[in-house]
């Protein structure tokens, strides 16, 4: 019984998973990307002042973020966040691989895996914030 609802199971994840496929593969053939950000089935026309508009919004916006931040004058602050946050992920994830059991269930130990990968995307993150904050 317990094995036949594990088989029945296992197929169904098998034919939402192809159909799901199937049908995402679908969607992204009827829509025909220019450049892989320009929607050629769009047939309205972008106002290019209105496009202007948002381009100086931006820029206003930017100054606005970079005066706020004012780099020059706490670059050194920055960076010695940035370490000390790199830092205390690495602690954070040597202290979680302390404390995984072995003995646990597959999922709960996948799921503490996941919470590792995500940690050191975030190790990652923070190592190229500071290669731009060098260039910066």
């Amino acid at each position: 019984m317990n094995q036949d609802f594990i088989n029945i199971t296992i197929i169904l994840v098998i034919i939402f998973g192809v159909m799901y496929f199937y049908f995402n593969y679908q969607q992204l053939n009827t829509m025909s990307l220019r450049e892989g950000i320009e929607n050629r089935n769009n047939s309205s026309n972008i106002n290019t002042d209105e496009l202007k508009e948002r381009v100086d919004n931006m820029e206003i916006e930017l100054e606005k973020l970079k005066s706020s931040l004012n780099i020059s004058n706490n670059r050194a602050e920055y960076e010695s966040m940035i370490i000390y946050l790199d830092d205390i992920i690495a602690y954070t994830m040597l202290k979680d691989v302390s404390q995984m059991k072995l003995d646990q269930s597959v999922n709960k130990l996948a799921g503490n895996l996941s919470d590792l990968n995500k940690l050191q995307e975030s190790r990652k993150t923070l190592n190229e914030l500071i290669t731009w904050l060098d260039k910066n």
